[in-house]
């Protein structure tokens, strides 16, 4: 063999594991960028649910005394974390495709469930989780006022898909 001429086997060996190294690395970078997007929905979604439960304590909602046609904001609560038993009647006349928009959740399904200190359900709006690819749940501790008697409450929010 004379110098300067390079085997074709050196060359085909040498080309296939550049092209192992090169196929493992995007595989790899693909792992770590869906495993990215995976955690900033997850957050996305948490933070969404987030907003909607501390509107729900601590608002009435806009404008005062909304109704279904006359809804803005979604609020149910007469005071800071005390849940009107009135305004939650009125959310449960409110649309869920509706109630979905007006929460910012469009691309999520949401469940809001109050119950007492012993797990008792007061109350429920939405679609429970069934079947969720991924949960939020946010709780918030309140009083349930309802025909002027307050009862201490858990409000959960969850947010899922």
């Amino acid at each position: 063999m004379k110098k300067g001429q390079t085997l074709t086997t050196d060359y085909v060996v040498s080309l296939s594991i550049f092209a192992v190294v090169l196929i493992a690395s995007i595989s790899l970078w693909n792992v770590a960028e869906s495993k990215k997007t995976w955690s900033f929905d997850i957050d996305r979604m948490q933070k969404k649910a987030m907003i909607a439960a501390d509107t729900l304590v601590k608002t009435s909602g806009v404008p005062n005394g909304w109704t279904n046609e006359s809804i803005e904001e979604i609020g149910i609560s007469s005071k800071d974390h005390v849940i009107n038993g009135t305004l939650f009647d009125n959310l449960l006349t409110v649309n869920y495709a509706d109630a979905r928009s007006l929460f910012g959740l469009e691309t999520y399904e949401f469940y809001i469930n109050i119950t007492n200190q012993t797990g008792g359900q007061i109350a429920s709006y939405g679609n429970a989780p069934q079947n969720a690819e991924d949960l939020a749940l946010i709780r918030r501790i309140a009083f349930f006022e309802n025909d002027s008697t307050l009862v201490r409450a858990i409000l959960s929010f969850y947010v899922w898909r």
